[in-house]
């Protein structure tokens, strides 16, 4: 699996993600029968606390869950061998509300590169309760999610969920105090990593994007949807089909030491809605429309980045959703008091055909109270630096390269 070791340090320089989310207390295809210790057949439940084992491959059916734990202090051990689904709404592996402190070890103890494969159900696995901890594993090809986190306080390390159709490779719904790492989540039809009213959790070191699965996720890298204070880092979401990193009505999150590049269809980072976030030490570069969107999002702290090469703009704050100046809507939401520091922006001449990026960085009309410093850009195709409020406004430019152009205003607002 590759790891995303990306780093900049700089002393100044869609509905999809609710795809497969079941509101489901129970067992979805509620196994019936009893596990015995040594587990050979799917369609049972673990009821009582002690150590499990599967001896052999499982197959499951449409209607019932492989293995439900209902049990407290469960440790299963799969010793990789596979479980195989019929699709329908079963589960993989469902932990059950009530069973806490759950521990599922499911590669090869003698050789962890040897995982089991859970592969052909709604979802891959479910964790539903408290204190769960997962190692090992790869919930590719399930129907909507591959991983499907409700619980809080786990740990989940060293799994692949790629090509879950149409669903998503991991979602955290609802979920507080987990740690995720060492995953990749591609080729998904939905996201790679969806936070749904997610609370206080980590998730490092993964990779959301085409490397491992040609293509990126077809609803995108990364999205968090009414979350907040969220830790999100070393990662990439480089190559999906849409935007790489989207926040909407999300709050206090920190998302750094990332790549959200080459996005067919979107931008590297939009928020919509979204405040007091921290987007920092990251790169978006090349991607079809924005490098970084903040769209009526306010108190977000944006810097120490590059975001080159981008079509429209590699910094915009406003609405327009294909270009700076562009009519919105009734009521649109404008993004003030946001920090935006520390970026380098421009076009990009490092691929064989560069991307003709119209501004570096822009603040649209009504867009205000905003401090933007500490910016290089140059050789856009409009401008550099571009504030489109009349004498820019109430934003305070200052100690940037370049000069502001200021279509609205006469004359034009200079630098602090």
């Amino acid at each position: 699996m590759r790891r995303n070791n990306f780093h900049l340090a700089f002393a100044l320089a869609g509905a999809i993600q609710f795809a497969g989310v079941a509101s489901n207390a129970a067992a979805k295809g509620s196994a019936v029968s009893a596990c015995p210790q040594t587990i050979t057949t799917c369609g049972c439940t673990i009821t009582k606390p002690g150590n499990y084992t599967i001896t052999t491959n499982l197959t499951g059916t449409a209607s019932q869950d492989c293995i439900d734990i209902s049990a407290a202090k469960v440790n299963l051990r799969s010793d990789a061998f596979a479980l195989t689904g019929a699709g329908g709404n079963s589960v993989g592996i469902n932990v059950l509300k009530s069973a806490a402190n759950v521990n599922l070890q499911l590669a090869d103890p003698t050789n962890p590169d040897n995982i089991s494969v859970i592969t052909g159900f709604d979802v891959g696995i479910e964790i539903q309760a408290s204190g769960a901890i997962v190692t090992g594993f790869d919930v590719s090809e399930n129907q909507s999610n591959g991983l499907l986190i409700k619980g809080s306080s786990c740990s989940v390390t060293d799994f692949v969920s790629d090509l879950n159709q149409p669903g998503n490779g991991v979602t955290i719904s609802g979920a507080s105090g987990c740690q995720l790492s060492d995953f990749t989540a591609s080729g998904n039809g939905g996201v790679g990593l969806a936070l749904v009213s997610a609370k206080s959790n980590t998730v490092t070191t993964f990779d959301a994007d085409d490397v491992d699965v040609q293509g990126g996720n077809i609803g995108g890298g990364v999205t968090l949807t009414a979350s907040s204070s969220n830790i999100l880092s070393g990662f990439s979401v480089d190559n999906n089909q849409v935007t790489g990193v989207t926040l909407t009505n999300s709050s206090k999150n920190q998302l750094f030491n990332f790549d959200a590049s080459g996005s067919v269809a979107g931008s590297g980072v939009a928020l919509s809605g979204s405040s007091s976030n921290a987007i920092f030490d990251f790169s978006a570069f090349d991607n079809s429309i924005y490098g970084v969107w903040l769209n009526g999002s306010s108190s977000n702290s944006v810097r120490f980045a590059i975001t080159q090469g981008n079509m429209q703009a590699g910094v915009y704050l406003g609405c327009g959703t294909n270009g700076v100046g562009g009519s919105c809507g009734s009521g649109a939401k404008t993004s003030t008091k946001n920090i935006v520091t520390g970026i380098i922006a421009g076009n990009d001449t490092t691929p064989t055909i560069p991307l003709p990026e119209a501004h570096g960085i822009a603040a649209d009309r009504g867009d205000l109270l905003n401090s933007l410093s500490g910016l290089t850009a140059s050789g856009d195709s409009n401008a550099d630096l571009d504030d489109e409020n009349a004498n820019c406004g109430t934003n305070a430019w200052f100690a940037n390269s370049g000069a502001i152009v200021n279509p609205a205003g006469s004359p034009s607002c200079t630098e602090l």
